[in-house]
């Protein structure tokens, strides 16, 4: 039977090659078969979901890491203390508008004492003891006032509008940390109350929702309602125009 050649037609009765071109029949056939076409590795869907999962797990793990080290690194910066009035004679100015209270006849109109920015400072460091003592364990109960005092190292007032801003540096486990609170001032049934409109713990702003409890834990805790009271007298307090004024009657 004769064989055709497949490269140049050439048809001849046999052999391994062809007689006019000479190329190798079985070489020729292998050289022009078509390569196979890859196959695709298919990868089942719930390992791609989970290669996805530990990409995300791993990326989030020092998104998180990172902020908790921003978060700690901003309490731990002490804010800068506001610049308060300084008077080198607040304290006595101080102590003689409080000789020259006038007693209010029953019947009589209200009457106002107004103590300004520097006078205010000089209370403050006269009557707040500023020699920290370290509680030896946590407690998370609500502090006392005595034990809040306790670990004051500083406190700088500032009044201006209607508002008081507090900046406290306090000792906690060794290291000096600051609170800055700021607030409006009231009375409510004869007990001083703070209305807080902001608040930073270090350089770290802290949520007013959590500093409106924790204030109202510490001014209406039974410890130490007794510790705001005022005296009967006194039927208001508030900032206005930069100074603290008290209203008796």
């Amino acid at each position: 039977m004769p064989i055709q050649c497949p490269k140049c037609g050439f048809e001849q009765l046999g052999g391994d090659e062809c007689h006019r071109c000479g190329i190798i029949f079985q070489r020729y056939s292998q050289a022009e078969r078509p390569l196979p076409e890859p196959v695709e590795t298919l990868v089942p869907e719930k390992e791609t979901q989970s290669n996805l999962f530990g990409a995300l797990y791993r990326r989030l793990r020092w998104v998180v890491l990172a902020g908790c080290v921003l978060v700690l690194a901003l309490i731990l910066r002490q804010d800068t203390p506001p610049a308060v009035q300084e008077d080198p004679r607040a304290e006595e100015s101080l102590q003689l508008k409080l000789r020259n209270i006038q007693p209010v006849s029953p019947g009589g109109q209200p009457q106002s004492l107004r103590l300004n920015e520097a006078e205010i400072n000089a209370w403050v460091s006269t009557n707040l003891a500023l020699d920290p003592e370290i509680p030896e364990s946590p407690s998370d109960e609500v502090p006392t006032v005595e034990e809040v005092q306790s670990n004051v190292k500083d406190v700088k007032i500032l009044l201006f509008d209607d508002r008081l801003l507090a900046y406290v540096v306090f000792n906690l486990y060794g290291k000096d940390l600051s609170l800055t609170l700021e607030g409006r001032l009231h009375v409510e049934e004869g007990f001083i109350r703070l209305a807080p409109t902001a608040a930073k713990l270090g350089s770290l702003p802290l949520p007013r929702a959590t500093v409106e409890r924790a204030v109202k834990r510490l001014f209406e805790s039974p410890e130490n309602m007794e510790q705001f009271r005022l005296p009967p007298n006194v039927v208001d307090l508030r900032v206005e125009n930069g100074e603290l004024v008290f209203v008796y009657r």
